[in-house]
């Protein structure tokens, strides 16, 4: 009888661990995958306004032009985003044009792989939470991607809208309350 308690006892020890193993061996394949919507916005959300707004010119330029890369001037908003793994440099820095404003150099800078499964997301997740619309009917400016019901103005009842939410960046939710 105790021998099977031992036995039992085990069987679960192994069973836990190679579920443990298994859950590791999914983490890290959905890692190397790249970061996820949720993952994307979590990371976004720490940073300061300034990156998150660099970061939505970046997609809208690299999104609509469809190119591999967008030059941009140097700053501390580009190496925070490039720190927090959403860019990288593709090719050399080289210095803005004689007499330009400043001395920052101008880099060509593309999305990581990590980060292209869910950049149309985030880049989304950025209109939605900072672009406006106008209706020249009414004269309204509106938050970009919401319809307009009688209750007010509404974003559509998505995983993106849910984010906006979550960190309390839902302007129609605020709006409306």
């Amino acid at each position: 009888m105790e021998i099977n308690i031992i036995l039992e006892k085990q069987d679960a020890e192994e069973e836990k661990k190679q579920t443990m193993e298994s859950t590791v061996r999914i983490l890290n394949l959905l890692e190397s995958q790249g970061y996820t919507f949720y993952k994307s916005v979590s990371i976004l959300e720490s940073l300061p306004y300034k990156c998150q707004i660099l970061l939505k010119k970046f997609l809208l330029e690299f999104l609509n032009r469809n190119t591999a890369f967008v030059e941009m001037m140097e700053s501390d908003e580009l190496n925070a985003l490039t720190n927090a793994g959403f860019l990288r440099i593709v090719r050399e820095r080289r210095r803005a044009a004689a007499g330009a404003e400043n001395d920052a150099g101008v880099a060509s800078v593309s999305i990581t792989p990590k980060f292209e499964n869910s950049c149309r997301k985030t880049y989304t997740y950025l209109v939605r939470k900072y672009d406006n619309d106008y209706s020249f009917a009414s004269g309204d400016h509106f938050p970009k991607e919401s319809v307009f019901t009688e209750l007010g103005y509404k974003f559509p009842n998505d995983e993106i809208t849910a984010l906006l939410d979550k960190y309390d960046a839902n302007r129609c939710r605020l709006v409306m309350d």
